[in-house]
């Protein structure tokens, strides 16, 4: 499947097709909207001239990568403190990982690597 392809079928997916794309990795999505962005951005800043005069205007179009990568870091801030906020306990697993470690340890001086 050719980018323009990939890209165009990624943008216009309905979100039951987006759930059937799984061969579709996170990069080649990155990629598909950094590129569509990076599109949009170079056609503001190619056209700034033809826009009303305005420093601000230009300033916003400049910036404007600095703010989506900005947008990105915290979104993914964000979605680390949700994980951590639920990430679940499970004491029984901390016990079997425990135990795993004692018969680690026993089977480790049984070869006589640890004392």
């Amino acid at each position: 499947m050719a980018t323009f392809e990939l890209c165009s079928h990624i943008f216009l997916a309905t979100k039951d097709e987006s759930k059937e794309m799984t061969g579709i990795l996170r990069y080649q999505f990155f990629l598909c909207y950094g590129a569509g962005f990076a599109a949009l951005w170079y056609s503001a800043w190619a056209k700034r001239s033809s826009l009303p005069s305005s420093r601000e205007i230009d300033v916003a179009i400049l910036l404007a990568p600095l703010g989506v990568v900005l947008l990105i870091g915290a979104t993914l801030a964000g979605r680390v403190a949700y994980g951590v906020a639920t990430f679940e306990s499970h004491p029984d697993a901390a016990v079997k990982l425990e135990l795993e470690v004692q018969e680690a340890k026993i089977e480790l001086k049984k070869r006589g690597i640890i004392k």
